[in-house]
């Protein structure tokens, strides 16, 4: 084991510096992936500078046990509360995501369990039947994290550590795994021609990505600014509006499709 102090990301050489027990130890790879998260040590030590954009909002994490089956369904409720996030998971349990401003979710960490669990109950009503109980609840803070730019030398940031968005419109996953198949059909196209991956090929998968993700990561942002909105209209309009898209198959399918990277040239891995 060892401490890294340092990483550099030259243009055929990547080089980690390590402290170790027996003195430093010098790592060299032709290619580094950085899929490190939100806060990305990779692209810490490329000093790759990145935008941020503080939603003043955070995130309660926990697992809802649930008295009947949830039959493997995901659900998104948008309430003047906040959004809240039923993820299906196994044994009748869920996991919870309830989004919000920061002093609605201050008010509601305050609240003891039972509380909670009514508060919860209350805001995304019986759709799954009787909420039994929570777990231990976890708070996280919202931001869009963008770094300005995802390539250094032979070095590659992917996922969260390139885009970090708000959670609303469930896009950070679709993001990371078109990242990932991007890549992957790159590399592939390399080794079926006996050719050698390049950091210009790293460039070439970067430019390619964010071509395709920016009205994605745009869209993300605007609906999170849009439902974040405070107002009586809006309040009305919203619901409205996300229940039209959902009853209006042709419309839904090309949003889907568009948001999760399955419009024009699609990747292989990305074909089910």
């Amino acid at each position: 084991g060892g401490n890294d102090t340092g990483l550099s990301g030259g243009n055929d050489i990547a080089e980690l510096l390590l402290e170790t027990e027996n003195g430093e130890m010098i790592l060299q790879a032709n290619m580094v992936i950085g899929a490190d998260g939100a806060e990305s040590t990779v692209r810490e030590q490329l000093q790759i500078p990145v935008e941020r954009y503080d939603y003043q909002q955070s995130a309660i994490v926990t697992r809802t046990k649930l008295k009947r089956s949830h039959h493997h369904i995901a659900y998104e409720r948008f309430t003047a509360q906040g959004t809240i996030a039923m993820l299906p998971l196994v044994d009748n349990e869920c996991a919870t995501i309830w989004t919000a401003d920061n002093v609605v979710i201050n008010k509601l960490m305050s609240m003891s369990s039972d509380v909670f669990l009514q508060e919860l109950q209350k805001e995304f009503g019986y759709r799954l039947g009787q909420l039994q109980s929570i777990s231990e609840r976890f708070t996280y803070p919202l931001q869009m994290i963008y770094a300005e730019k995802s390539v250094s030398g032979c070095a590659m940031l992917l996922g969260n550590a390139a885009h970090t968005l708000h959670p609303v419109a469930a896009q950070g996953f679709n993001l990371a795994l078109y990242d990932v198949a991007v890549l992957v059909e790159k590399i592939q196209e390399k080794l079926r021609n006996n050719e050698n991956f390049l950091a210009k090929d790293l460039q070439l998968v970067s430019d390619n990505i964010q071509s395709r993700q920016a009205s994605i990561i745009k869209t993300s942002h605007r609906l999170t600014r849009l439902f974040s909105s405070s107002g009586t209209t809006l309040g009305f309009i919203l619901p409205l509006g996300m229940s039209s898209l959902n009853v209006i198959t042709p419309i839904k399918k090309r949003f889907i499709n568009m948001m999760t990277g399955r419009l024009g040239q699609v990747p292989n891995l990305l074909i089910s």
